[in-house]
């Protein structure tokens, strides 16, 4: 048993020795001047900077099989409504208190609603029906279902006196 033994440990380690690799060794070429030259890399490997004036790269014109040549990108403004000018609103407005009879609502319906604000003269863009967290109180706290509307700020104010509030 104790040869079988000792003839797999000798086995293994010459196949262990047999299958290490050297590790690469650099060549180089003698230069002119008895130096070695270096290893050339990959031109991407180092990008070079291009000035800020340089031009575009030119469009395509030609034809490929019979295809015809791309159209140039779209210029999109990264700022399309302005930087300082809001174009719409949140506003909301609860049904009611809780407690309270759903018949005695001002807006039973969140049509209702909206064609009020459109007959003040608001700008509705959308308009839904959420829910929120409230307090638990009865006649106190809201109920947890609202109206929530998207409008121009322009109908800001009579909105607000209808009894929608501005989402901060």
């Amino acid at each position: 048993m104790r040869r079988i033994i000792i003839v797999t440990l000798v086995l293994s380690g010459l196949l262990l020795a047999g299958c290490e690799t050297a590790a690469p060794t650099p060549t180089t070429t003698p230069a002119g001047d008895g130096g070695a030259l270096p290893t050339l890399t990959s031109p991407a490997a180092a990008p070079t900077p291009t000035p800020d004036d340089y031009p575009p790269p030119p469009l395509p014109t030609a034809t490929v099989n019979s295809y015809a040549a791309p159209l140039p990108p779209p210029t999109v403004d990264p700022y399309p409504v302005g930087d300082t000018v809001p174009t719409a609103i949140l506003v909301y407005r609860p049904l009611g208190n809780q407690c309270q009879d759903a018949a005695s609502f001002t807006y039973p319906t969140l049509e209702e609603a909206v064609a009020d604000l459109v007959e003040s003269g608001v700008t509705v863009y959308d308009a839904m029906e959420t829910a929120r967290v409230v307090c638990e109180a009865c006649d106190v706290c809201p109920t947890s279902e609202h109206y929530e509307a998207i409008i121009n700020p322009e109908g800001l104010a009579a909105a607000a006196a209808l009894g929608w509030l501005a989402q901060e």
